[in-house]
């Protein structure tokens, strides 16, 4: 997987095909999969908020960058999963139930 992403960010500038399927599984299919699921647990009250997308870009934008960094430097993966642990959970406490 990490080599298709490598491959796809070197070749997208050349290539528009290539172009349009790095923003579709990079951005457009995630941010797509994230904002549902932010609106169903907005719907289920497990998430208080009123901009399902903007919530969706904020829990899943950062990570998305945090995996690019992985990708180009392997060897701080361990820290990549503590800060997307730590991303996620405090996501949670800002829109997390409100008992």
């Amino acid at each position: 997987i990490s080599k298709s992403r490598k491959m796809l960010v070197i070749e997208q500038f050349q290539n528009s095909k290539l172009r349009e399927l790095q923003t579709k599984q990079n951005y457009t299919d995630v941010m797509r999969y994230f904002t549902g699921l932010v609106r169903f647990l907005i719907s289920r009250k497990k998430l208080f908020g009123s901009d399902a997308e903007i919530m969706a870009a904020q829990l899943c934008l950062p990570v998305t960058v945090w995996i690019n960094l992985c990708d180009r430097e392997p060897e701080r993966e361990e820290e990549i999963v503590a800060l997307i642990e730590r991303h996620v959970q405090s996501f949670f406490k800002i829109y997390g139930n409100r008992k």
